[in-house]
């Protein structure tokens, strides 16, 4: 009897032992979890807080190195990753086949920053209207077993009010098909309290099937009555006012994409567009100013170079 209650006391402090130990790594690692965090900080950042149906949600990722030593990043698939939850909380599906590209190998020295851009709109379903949460985490071979997570970021998707509609013929690139009828839509919304004007580039049908680009042109007087026409060529041209005596002149290639954006002065006559006989779409009786949200960005040279 007595052999078995020393038995019993043997393993009892077997026991005791097991999770005494269990217990001391616990507290060991919760001690250098904050270090290896602290290796690393990951933020995402979005320019605006909320974004037309279909436009693409561009998120800035911020990282920070606080580690003594270089950090190598981007060297894998899956370095980094993103999770979209919708408004009720539920994963937003993923677009089946696609990838988030990772951007390439790149080292970030030490305490040293980087910011990296990603549209997540190819790869996340944002096509309902409501609040969307983005979250981003990033794996280092420095810390294999650790990924970095960062704090979340909300954004909204809105439906946008429509302003215009053209639609033009284009050819297949299919030998022998049908030519394709593209719808161009002029549209706006309220980003940040202030009216700002988008152009829609899709296929004929309604709904769309193919939405081609989303491209937005900028911020717009609310009362404005943008100018909106196309040219032989299929670019699109439009002429809007932005602030009280500012006007951007827009042209988009067929496609959505932006090719042009220069930017006008009213000083006596207000500027206007027009078409000439061949043509050819002109701005007239304004001021050609050239400021940083021109598109391409101005080269500004040096004195020393001039």
């Amino acid at each position: 009897m007595l052999s078995g209650i020393a038995l019993a006391n043997e393993r009892l402090s077997c026991n005791d032992s097991r999770v005494r130990r269990l217990i001391l790594w616990w507290i060991i690692g919760l001690a250098l979890a904050p270090a290896a965090w602290a290796q690393l900080e990951v933020r995402l950042g979005v320019e605006r807080d909320n974004f037309v149906r279909h436009e693409p949600v561009i998120v800035d990722v911020f990282i920070d190195s606080n580690h003594n030593r270089a950090v190598i990043l981007g060297d894998a698939p899956g370095w980094i990753r993103f999770s979209v939850r919708n408004g009720r909380g539920f994963p937003v599906n993923q677009t089946p086949g696609r990838r988030l590209p990772g951007g390439g190998l790149f080292v970030l020295s030490s305490r040293k920053s980087v910011v990296k851009a990603f549209n997540l709109a190819p790869f996340f379903d944002f096509s309902e209207p409501g609040e969307y949460t983005i979250q981003a985490s990033i794996a280092t071979k420095n810390w294999a077993k650790v990924r970095f997570e960062c704090p979340p970021v909300k954004v909204q998707v809105v439906r946008a009010k429509v302003l215009g509609v053209l639609r033009r013929g284009m050819a297949s690139v299919v030998p022998g098909e049908p030519p394709e009828v593209r719808r161009y839509t002029l549209q706006t919304t309220r980003v940040k309290g202030k009216s700002h004007l988008f152009l829609r580039v899709s296929d004929d049908h309604e709904p769309s099937f193919k939405i081609y680009n989303v491209e937005p042109l900028g911020m717009m007087v609310h009362h404005a009555k943008p100018r909106f026409a196309q040219d032989a060529d299929g670019n699109s041209h439009v002429f809007f006012q932005c602030h009280q005596r500012q006007y951007f002149y827009c042209k988009i290639g067929p496609l959505g994409d932006l090719k042009e954006r220069k930017t006008y002065f009213s000083d006596k006559v207000r500027p206007f567009m027009y078409q000439d006989v061949k043509g050819v779409f002109k701005v007239m009786s304004g001021r050609r100013v050239v400021v940083d949200s021109d598109f391409p960005a101005p080269r500004i040279r040096s004195r020393k170079n001039r």
